[in-house]
């Protein structure tokens, strides 16, 4: 049988671990939030480049250049709207699983402090 200090010593590990999950996971979320941005801005940047180019090509009388443009234009608008959907939906996942570290971690520290002391 285990004795309170043994006890003590294991609830403050699993607390240790929870901490270091919850640590890991805000890292891993910061990162992937720099690589959303990242994206986004060579997204942008990409999609002003072929604007420009067909307004080139609609300026100079190809009347393809048009419908290309607007058939572009509701591709880009559907991608922008998944890349938002998909990035929202990762920032949601991460605050439910930080929620849910952060409770089991509340839950250790309450077994570890309702031990008696020896």
């Amino acid at each position: 049988m285990k004795n309170n200090e043994q006890l003590r010593a294991e609830y403050n590990q699993k607390i240790i671990e929870k901490e270091q999950e919850i640590s890991s996971i805000s890292s891993v979320k910061r990162q992937v939030q720099n690589l959303f941005d990242t994206l986004e801005g060579d997204l942008t940047r990409n999609i002003r480049k072929l604007e420009n180019l067909n307004h080139e090509l609609a300026k100079n009388g190809n009347q393809e250049a048009r419908w290309l443009q607007e058939d572009y234009l509701q591709k880009q608008q559907k991608q922008t709207s998944t890349f938002q959907q998909v990035h929202q939906e990762f920032y949601q996942q991460c605050v439910r699983k930080n929620e849910q570290l952060n409770e089991e971690r509340l839950e250790y520290q309450k077994e570890r402090n309702e031990l008696p002391w020896d």
